[in-house]
């Protein structure tokens, strides 16, 4: 699964890619068909805010985010 960071007004350190990826591969256990993920981080006004999309073989896109 090919895997995409972004960061806005923050920076990723590499203990949260590391985390984010390991998380995503537990994801691939669920769904068998993932073909992309799109992480994106974000801090506004002090609290961090994370958003997750997955896109699946067949063009399905699952989308969560939290923070």
């Amino acid at each position: 699964m090919e895997t995409t960071f972004m960061a806005l007004h923050t920076e990723i350190s590499e203990a949260v890619r590391k985390h984010a990826i390991e998380r995503l591969e537990r994801l691939g256990r669920i769904e068998r068909r993932p073909t992309h993920a799109e992480v994106r981080f974000d801090e506004e006004r002090g609290r961090m805010k994370a958003e997750i999309r997955l896109v699946v073989m067949g063009g399905a896109t699952f989308h969560a985010e939290g923070g």
